[in-house]
């Protein structure tokens, strides 16, 4: 039995008696029903959560909030206990392809070593299970998840004006979408004088810089999009590039510049519009490459997705 909360009470929902025969006839990810104002979404056994994990039961989630606090995940909790007044809030959806949606239209191998394969994400499975109801919400009920989410960013800063810290929204944890396309962004920078600020990673490079007064976003390097990489570091754009050594990843020291430019370490906190960046020269921000297994280390080397710091070609560089 599930609890959820509504404006007055706590409701108890018996999703296993409520939803039986939806339930029973289930054999895809859907939103089965609405109740107070949220959908209802059920994964059944078998679904795919992640590229470790399949599903070992049903699942029956009732989507009732979007935002998580920086709290709960390793990079933003590092932003949050980084001496700012800025405190931390993400939107995590599910990857690339996992949810049977694209959320990531440019990802490559870094499907492969996404950060969503690590950590305790490599370890639980119903971690999940929350990012798959989310996305599904938000490819088939657009309007609730915008209304919803548009709520949440008020309540963020209204309680940031009141406490005394600047929000800051990264909604792309694990995805890649162009939210200052469904969103106003600057509307949450005037809101109640909070000075809402959103930010991003992305390999859709045209989207990559200030998007919008409060909206800046990271261009992320792959093995694919390297010529277009420094392009964007010569207009003065700041990119993400991640550095790993076959050697292992004990023997991995960021260098101090990459084709020319500035790197800087991004590893200590994930506030990138905070970032020093000049109008020719972009910064590197340069990030230690994660994986959930050695073999996957190793193949984002191969494959050219991170920069292996002991080869002779990044020496020369």
């Amino acid at each position: 039995m599930t609890t959820t909360k509504t404006k007055k009470r706590n409701v108890k929902i018996d999703f296993q008696k409520d939803y039986a025969e939806e339930i029973k006839n289930a054999n895809c990810v859907k939103v089965i029903d609405f109740r107070h104002g949220a959908p209802i979404v059920h994964i059944p056994q078998g679904t795919t959560l992640s590229g470790k994990f399949t599903a070992s039961i049903d699942y029956t989630i009732h989507c009732t909030k979007l935002l998580s606090d920086g709290d709960q995940n390793t990079k933003l909790a590092k932003s949050n206990k980084s001496d700012t007044e800025y405190r931390s809030f993400g939107l995590s959806l599910a990857p690339h392809k996992i949810s049977g949606y694209n959320t990531c239209k440019n990802a490559t191998t870094c499907a492969d070593t996404c950060l969503d394969l690590t950590g305790l994400r490599s370890v639980y499975e119903r971690i999940h299970i929350g990012k798959i109801a989310r996305t599904i919400a938000f490819f088939k009920h657009r309007r609730w998840f915008l209304n919803r989410l548009e709520t949440e960013l008020e309540n963020k800063c209204k309680h940031g004006v009141k406490t005394g810290y600047i929000p800051c929204f990264r909604l792309n944890m694990f995805s890649d979408l162009p939210w200052e396309q469904f969103i106003d962004m600057e509307y949450y920078y005037r809101y109640q004088c909070s000075r809402g600020y959103f930010y991003d990673y992305t390999k859709r490079l045209e989207r990559s810089g200030l998007q919008e007064r409060n909206y800046w976003i990271t261009a992320s390097r792959s093995e694919t999009n390297n010529a277009g990489i420094l392009d964007c570091l010569s207009r003065g754009i700041n990119c993400a590039v991640v550095f790993g050594s076959t050697r292992g990843k004990q023997h991995v020291t960021l260098p101090g510049i990459w084709n020319g430019f500035t790197v800087i370490d991004g590893d200590k906190t994930d506030l990138r519009f905070l970032d020093p960046r000049g109008r020719k020269h972009g910064r590197v921000v340069g990030l230690t490459l994660k994986a959930a297994s050695t073999r996957e280390y190793y193949n984002a080397i191969e494959s050219g997705f991170a920069i292996d710091i002991h080869a002779d070609d990044h020496r020369r560089n």
